[in-house]
């Protein structure tokens, strides 16, 4: 169910609420000779209020959302204490609120600043075999998500720069080991070249990932689950990569 109100020229405002259901993973599913001990679908619940703005020079949205996910079959891979692996199914229910904001402002001709924020409130409501968690943040998520941008485009010379922040999240459901949070900047500039008549063109590019080569973890290790702890010796996660840089050549006919 959804609606939108026309306020005025340069104002909507709208909503919208949804229903829906998941099928769990096939090899989240218990058998007993053959037959499936039990197959109940995952639902969730989505919600979203907010109001979006447009003029020639600015435009915006600002939004409110909530999500609760229940009976979700999670299937974790982790250490078996032996050398090899095991999956671990566990039943889980979570529930999201936050807000959501985007604005782009036109400075000049073909000059546009950019960006987005997203707050957002979550936590387990269910935990199959471990209600100690239920209250706890979902691992690798964070509260804050962000981006800042500046881009130019004269239609021959194109750069972008852009920001992206995430903020600091857990490495596991225990909410034992926290991984701080990080930026990456990115830069991409590119110049088009005309080829012959009509719209055949070539553009010659060039593009940057993290930029100011900033040193991050975006996850800790999902085979060591909650048994993973911080402060040791050694830590086992993934990093940012470093800073890379790419050429490309980009044909349009």
């Amino acid at each position: 169910a959804a609606g939108l109100y026309r306020l005025n020229e340069k104002v909507n405002l709208y909503g919208n609420f949804s229903r829906g259901y998941f099928f769990p993973q096939l090899r989240s599913l218990k058998f007993n000779n053959g037959a499936v001990q039990s197959y109940a679908t995952e639902s969730v619940i989505q919600g979203e209020i907010g109001a979006k703005y447009g003029s020639p020079k600015l435009a915006g949205t600002a939004a409110l959302f909530f999500n609760a996910l229940s009976d979700r079959r999670n299937v974790d891979i982790i250490n078996d204490g032996m050398g090899g692996i095991t999956e671990e199914v566990q039943l889980q229910s979570t529930r999201t609120y936050g807000i959501e904001t985007s604005l782009n402002y036109n400075i000049a001709s073909g000059i546009n600043a950019y960006g987005n924020f997203t707050w957002q409130q979550h936590e387990f409501t269910e935990v199959e075999g471990n209600e100690d968690q239920v209250g706890n943040k979902i691992a690798r998520i964070p509260n804050i998500m962000g981006m800042v941008g500046l881009s130019y485009d004269n239609n021959m010379f194109d750069a972008n720069i852009s920001s992206n922040f995430l903020g600091s999240k857990f490495a596991n459901n225990d909410n034992t080991v926290e991984l701080s949070g990080f930026n990456i900047v990115r830069l991409d500039a590119g110049y088009k070249i005309s080829l012959g008549k009509g719209d055949e063109n070539v553009r010659l590019g060039v593009s940057v990932f993290n930029l100011l080569d900033a040193a991050g973890i975006t996850e800790g290790s999902p085979r060591q689950g909650n048994s993973q702890v911080a402060g040791g010796n050694f830590f086992v996660g993934r990093p940012i990569l470093p800073r890379r840089i790419f050429l490309r050549a980009t044909f349009d006919f």
